[in-house]
C-alpha cells in the first residue's frame, strides 16, 4: 500500500485524480488496507479544492476503514473543515464531522468549541450540548462555559 500511496500522493499533487482513483481501485482489489491514510490525501486534496462534501465522504471512508485508533485525521484538516462549517453556518456537517471524529477518539474541547459556534452563528439552539459535553467527558474552558450559559442554556 505504501507505493500505491506514493503513487496517489503524487497525482493528486499534480491534480491528476482520476489516475489517483485509479490507482485506489487496484490497490484496493489488491489489497485488504487499511486505506486511510490514502482517504487521508484525497480529503486533502478536496479540501484545497473548496469540495467539502467530498472532503467529508473521503474522511467518512478513512474513519471506516481505521481500526484500533491506528489512524486519525490531520489537525490542519479537521481545522479547515471545522473552519467552514462555522462560517457557512452548517450545523449538520459539522455534527458528522463531530460524530466522524468521535469514532477516531479525536473528539476534544476545540472541536465542541467550534461546533458551539457554529450553532451560534446558525441561530439554531441545540438544549442538549451541556449534557452531550459531559458525557463525552471534555474539559470546558471558560469560553465554552459562557457560550453554554448564554446560548445554550439547559
Amino acid at each position: 500500500m505504501r507505493l500505491a500511496n506514493v503513487a496517489i500522493g503524487a497525482y493528486l499533487k499534480n491534480d491528476m485524480i482520476t489516475e489517483a482513483e485509479s490507482v485506489l481501485n487496484e490497490a484496493n482489489k489488491r489489497s485488504k488496507g487499511p486505506f486511510c491514510w490514502a482517504w487521508e490525501m484525497f480529503m486533502v486534496f478536496f479540501l484545497k479544492k473548496h469540495q467539502i462534501d467530498y472532503a467529508l465522504k473521503c474522511m467518512e471512508a478513512a474513519v471506516s476503514a481505521a481500526e484500533d485508533n491506528e489512524w486519525h485525521p490531520k489537525s490542519e484538516s479537521i481545522d479547515k473543515l471545522l473552519k467552514y462549517f462555522k462560517e457557512d453556518k452548517d450545523v449538520n456537517g459539522a455534527e458528522e464531522l463531530c460524530k466522524m471524529l468521535k469514532k477516531v477518539n479525536r473528539l476534544d474541547s476545540k472541536a465542541y468549541h467550534s461546533l458551539l459556534h457554529t450553532y451560534v452563528a446558525s441561530g439554531k439552539p441545540e438544549p442538549d450540548m451541556h449534557r452531550r459535553m459531559e458525557a463525552d467527558g471534555l474539559e470546558m474552558n471558560l469560553d465554552i462555559e459562557n457560550l453554554l450559559e448564554k446560548f445554550f442554556p439547559s
